[in-house]
């Protein structure tokens, strides 16, 4: 329990940082607390190592295995639903050094990671289901792998569509690109963005502005990422990149979906 002491006992600045985004169950977008220290306007904040080893030390815990099959007979209530956030939450800063929310976050998980968030994320959506609470990023995390694995809003079993409508009720704001896919990083070093094609762009509109709809074809070189499938139709919104972006793009992801733009660091 050391490690998930050392949060619920932090003091000032940072102690509230830590209740703020894991004892407390808000999912909403929390402008000026990306990192501490930074101005709230910058983006690609990565949280002090102090906080990844904290995390780390808080999932060590919860992957115990007493402690997650007791996790999983639980029946939907405010305190598991607590339970099952904190952990989605601490592992999504164990693995990308990032508060969840925070805008343009460079993440490049491998195939395991991606489904462990997913497994997580899927728990915490159980679990709040009759607790009256947000789960907003839980939402948001099973979107991002359902499109990863080539679920799209137009399958039969209506799971991508059903999160979409649900995320559409509640979190932050809608058109921020929150996650751009990355490829894994190699030595520590910043992940780089993994570049795709697009083909079959269609002309059609998103509330009044122009803007090019694209299905993702695949990587331009082959990566770490060979796993991921996409069949969900994205947006290009940067129209004066259209010709650019459909030879080399990276896809971003936001509340509303995902979206291609042009690269925005390759090393």
């Amino acid at each position: 329990m050391e490690g998930l002491q050392k949060w619920n006992d932090g003091s000032g600045d940072d102690g509230q940082l830590h209740n703020d985004y894991l004892m407390i169950t808000d999912t909403g977008e929390r402008r000026g607390h990306a990192a501490p220290g930074k101005d709230e306007e910058s983006e690609n904040q990565k949280v002090p190592d102090e906080y990844v080893h904290h995390a780390q030390e808080v999932i060590q815990l919860f992957d115990q295995e007493e402690n997650r099959a007791l996790l999983d007979q639980q029946q939907p209530s405010l305190s598991a639903a607590s339970c099952a956030e904190m952990r989605l939450r601490n592992r999504w800063i164990a693995y990308t050094h990032h508060m969840p929310f925070v805008s343009k976050q460079r993440i490049g998980l491998d195939e395991k990671q991606w489904k462990t968030l997913y497994d997580d994320a899927c728990d915490a959506v159980r679990l709040a289901a009759n607790a009256k609470m947000p789960y907003s990023f839980a939402l948001f995390v099973q979107y991002m792998y359902c499109i990863l694995t080539g679920k799209t809003e137009s399958d039969k079993d209506k799971e991508v569509s059903d999160i979409k409508e649900r995320l559409r009720k509640t979190g932050p704001r809608r058109k921020v690109d929150y996650v751009i896919l990355c490829c894994p990083p190699k030595d520590g070093k910043e992940p780089t963005s993994w570049p795709v094609k697009c083909k079959d762009p269609e002309r059609g509109f998103i509330q009044n502005k122009e803007c090019v709809f694209a299905r993702y074809s695949h990587p331009v070189s082959q990566t770490a990422n060979d796993w991921i499938r996409i069949k969900q139709r994205l947006t290009i919104l940067n129209i004066k990149e259209k010709n650019s972006i459909q030879e080399k793009a990276e896809i971003r992801f936001r509340l509303d979906g995902p979206v291609l733009d042009v690269i925005t660091y390759q090393g």
